[in-house]
């Protein structure tokens, strides 16, 4: 049987596949489950729960981002809200006013001007601050916010 399948190359030259076999290697070096996870959701009970937010609220994040996660994994209607949200906020203005006539808070408002206009790259710092809320951090923030 003949081999009627022709591959070119990047220049449009038909490529010789005679004596050709695939690779056969293995692809990953690690094992596609999450082995760091501590998959809050696993047998989640009313308790389990309250404890994952009094961790939260005492400052360790760590399953309730988690927890966030995996909800957003399994749940597309949720993930679906949630995006419609921080969705919006790409799309809205912003307007610097200084608080009232007086010369200190005109300073204030025209120095926040400058550092934003010239120093910050405002729509990568919204783009990770619209992860923070339901996480409790916005990770990506640090190594975005200066220019």
């Amino acid at each position: 049987m003949a081999n009627n399948i022709i591959i070119y190359d990047q220049f449009g030259r038909p490529v010789n596949t005679q004596g050709l076999r695939p690779e056969k290697r293995e692809l990953a070096v690690t094992s596609i489950r999450d082995r760091w996870s501590s998959y809050p959701s696993s047998g989640l009970t009313p308790e389990k729960l309250a404890r994952i937010f009094r961790e939260a609220d005492a400052g360790y994040i760590l399953r309730q981002a988690e927890l966030f996660e995996e909800v957003l994994e399994k749940d597309g209607h949720i993930l679906s809200e949630i995006s419609k949200r921080e969705n919006a906020l790409s799309t809205l203005d912003y307007e610097i006013e200084p608080f009232s006539e007086e010369k200190r808070d005109i300073e204030a408002a025209e120095f926040v001007k400058n550092v934003i206009e010239k120093q910050v790259d405002l729509d990568e710092v919204i783009e990770a601050l619209k992860t923070a809320v339901p996480r409790g951090f916005a990770s990506a923030l640090y190594p975005t916010l200066f220019r």
